[in-house]
């Protein structure tokens, strides 16, 4: 949109693009350049048991690069934490106490899910691969008897509840 200024003149009657892995450093000039109302960022895994949605109107351009948001009733509803990670070890940092630390306000970490047994919503069958489910799963993460689904992605977080996509952990 930026080489071509002209399709800003374009008329159209597209409300709202809707999709997953937008760079950042386009959002502006794709939705200000094509004049687009509402651009709607997910985050997910096939195979995972929660994901993302960042609804961005033209107005909010806080949100813009955000890859999901979760205000304060809806993260206690879903419980996803991003821990601090080692990026040598490739496993979340736990403390004294051995489990795992959250990553502060604006700290890449690794986005965790709860799996809770019986919510289907929170559950995590794993793969054909018995090791591979098992480098899938953190346990102990918060509490003795916990488990939690490793994305395998580095998100930040900010304090109005937008997540960030910041890295790729490894080959996951």
């Amino acid at each position: 949109a930026k080489e071509h200024p002209e399709v800003k003149n374009i008329p159209h009657k597209l409300r709202a693009a809707v999709g997953n892995g937008m760079r950042p450093e386009v959002w502006d000039d794709f939705q200000d350049g094509f004049n687009i109302p509402v651009v709607i960022e997910f985050y997910a895994a096939t195979e995972g048991n929660g994901g993302l949605v960042n609804y961005c109107t033209k107005g909010d351009k806080k949100a813009r690069g955000a890859v999901g948001r979760m205000g304060t009733v809806l993260s206690k509803i879903m419980g996803f934490r991003t821990v601090k990670f080692d990026v040598d070890t490739e496993m979340p940092i736990r403390g004294s106490d051995g489990f795992c630390k959250d990553a502060e306000i604006g700290e890449a970490g690794e986005l965790i899910m709860p799996i809770v047994k019986g919510d289907v919503t929170k559950s995590f069958t794993g793969y054909t691969d018995e090791s591979a489910t098992k480098k899938k799963i953190v346990q102990d993460a918060f509490s003795k008897g916990d488990a939690w689904f490793r994305t395998g992605d580095l998100l930040s977080r900010d304090a109005n509840g937008l997540y960030f996509f910041v890295d790729r952990i490894g080959d996951t």
